[in-house]
């Protein structure tokens, strides 16, 4: 962790040019505890509960980057997926057992909003299409965080039903705890 706050200070510093003065104090706090140094035209530090409460400007900043639009609506582009996809070959953990082994789900989104999305149950490559067709419909240009528990447990009962009220389709579980897990899965993921 140590590591990465001192490659953030020296990406700050390098995009900032900042003087090797700042950088070198910077590298030197105690990101325990809050401290802080100062110059002439710069301060450098760590801010706990009592500094955001104090400093005006801190706790402006501080109630702005806890706000939605911020957390959201400033976030870069991104993708979620629980399969290794081509941009991100990495393996993925296992899913959860309660949701079904054939799984797959794929959201890219940027600035808040949904730019494609896939989520599939099925292990038939014609219903898979349908549900990937679905969600893409359902879902693309939808504002995340305006999506809650509702609106996710309504959207996966439409998925799940594509494959369940077809003849031999995901009859292992009942579709309601099927929708019930998936929507929570996915609303854990999301922070809903």
């Amino acid at each position: 962790m140590q590591r990465t706050i001192v490659r953030i200070i020296d990406e700050f510093a390098r995009l900032y040019k900042t003087g090797d003065e700042v950088r070198d104090c910077a590298n030197r706090l105690n990101m325990n505890e809050s401290e802080f140094n100062a110059g002439d035209d710069w301060v450098a530090g760590t801010v706990g509960e009592v500094q955001v409460h104090e400093v005006p400007e801190i706790e402006k900043t501080s109630q702005m980057m806890r706000s939605t639009d911020f957390k959201f609506l400033q976030t870069p582009e991104f993708t979620f997926s629980t399969f290794p996809i081509e941009d991100d070959p990495r393996p993925r953990p296992p899913l959860p057992s309660s949701l079904p082994p054939s799984t797959k789900i794929s959201i890219r989104a940027k600035k808040g909003i949904i730019l494609e999305a896939s989520i599939t149950t099925s292990t038939d490559a014609h219903t898979m299409q349908e549900q990937q067709r679905h969600s893409a419909e359902l879902l693309t240009n939808k504002i995340l965080h305006e999506m809650d528990e509702q609106s996710w447990r309504a959207f996966v009962d439409s998925v799940v039903a594509i494959d369940s009220d077809r003849p031999g389709g995901q009859q292992q579980r009942p579709k309601d705890e099927v929708v019930d897990d998936l929507a929570s899965f996915i609303c854990e993921k999301f922070g809903v």
